[in-house]
């Protein structure tokens, strides 16, 4: 059975599966969790009320201490799904696109 990253928002109880986690993005206090469908729609992600240490202790809790994590913290404002990284060096690459790493 698949592991899941579940978040409670105003509207509704989020259950997010791990494998279809792409990335989670630090907005403050808040943060804008990727999936897999907001990838291929081009959305702008879902935006939760919760700041990205907490999403990072949730995601710890669910994965545990397995040596080989493929969804981990890069630096203060980003959470990663190695799945998905395309290239590595001084970007990250998504498939929405590069950035420099933190």
């Amino acid at each position: 059975m698949g592991k899941y990253l579940v978040i409670e928002t105003t509207a509704s109880l989020l259950r997010i599966p791990l494998e279809s986690l792409v990335y989670v993005k630090a907005e403050g206090n808040y943060s804008r969790i990727f999936t897999v469908l907001d990838v291929v729609k081009g959305s702008k992600g879902t935006l939760v009320t919760y700041k990205l240490g907490w999403i990072h202790n949730s995601l710890s809790d669910v994965i545990g201490d397995v040596e080989s994590k493929t969804i981990v913290r890069a630096g203060k404002s980003h959470i990663i799904n190695l799945d998905f990284v395309s290239a590595t060096g001084s970007m990250w690459c998504f498939p929405t696109g590069c950035q420099e790493k933190c």
